[in-house]
């Protein structure tokens, strides 16, 4: 009896974590945005998460959340570089800077040859 509740546990884990991996995945490919992006990656690694220590809780040992560390400080050190990137804006010149430079008429008729 109890084997057969631990199962049931193990299934909807499963799929639980399997949806949010599919989630961040498609998160991952639809979004333009770099934030919504990184946090499609979180979503992703909440799953892979839930998975691994799924496993692990079903078969009484704790190596599924070591590989799950591991994966998280491979996988968080490029997310959160990105996430610090995505936050900090370029230097936007001056509107001065953008503006373009007026050209006077005696200047445009000399150009253009009239």
């Amino acid at each position: 009896m109890i084997l057969s509740q631990a199962t049931a546990v193990l299934h909807q884990n499963l799929m639980v974590g399997i949806i949010l991996i599919a989630v961040g995945f498609l998160g991952m490919l639809l979004q333009r945005n770099r934030l919504a992006t990184v946090f499609s990656l979180l979503i992703w690694l909440q799953g892979a998460g839930l998975l691994l220590a799924a496993f692990g809780h079903y078969q009484d040992s704790r190596a599924q959340s070591v590989y799950f560390l591991l994966l998280l400080l491979f996988v968080m050190i490029p997310a959160v570089t990105l996430a610090a990137l995505s936050v900090l804006k370029p230097s936007q010149g001056t509107a001065e800077d953008t503006a373009p430079e007026s050209i006077s008429p005696d200047e445009k008729g000399a150009q253009t040859g009239g």
